[in-house]
């Protein structure tokens, strides 16, 4: 490979590696939270196992973290959480950058057969199927 080619690819390394770790994670002073909004006196269960022990909340509760960017095991999300309610288990990346746009003061709104995304303004709320 020429010098040339070497260090253009090193440059988009560089720029992707740059890219990812400003997205992935939120910048100092990010909320981020969960409601639950299942409807009816059904209590969510909430853990989110590398960033705070269980919650339970009510309908209408939520619970939200102020994240400043400390590092989680290499390979982990740090708001990796897992949701339970009655006999129904689903699990969600908080701060996916690459599937819900990363999780600069998410807040996000629990329901029985989706999961939403409420980031300001009308048009600016984002609902997602469970998949899992």
């Amino acid at each position: 490979m020429s010098p040339f080619c070497r260090n253009f690819s090193m440059a988009w390394v560089l720029m992707a590696f740059v890219w990812f770790a400003n997205n992935a994670m939120p910048t100092n002073g990010s909320t981020v939270g969960v409601k639950n909004m299942l409807g009816g006196k059904l209590m969510l269960n909430v853990l989110c196992p590398h960033i705070d022990k269980q919650h339970i909340l009510p309908n209408g509760g939520s619970f939200e973290w102020k994240y400043n960017g400390g590092a989680p095991p290499i390979g982990q999300s740090p708001f990796m959480c897992f949701f339970r309610w009655n006999n129904v288990h689903h699990s969600l990346d908080l701060c996916s950058p690459s599937k819900y746009t990363g999780c600069e003061n998410a807040i996000w709104e629990i329901k029985e057969k989706q999961f939403c995304r409420y980031r300001g303004g009308p048009i600016n709320y984002f609902c997602y199927n469970w998949d899992d």
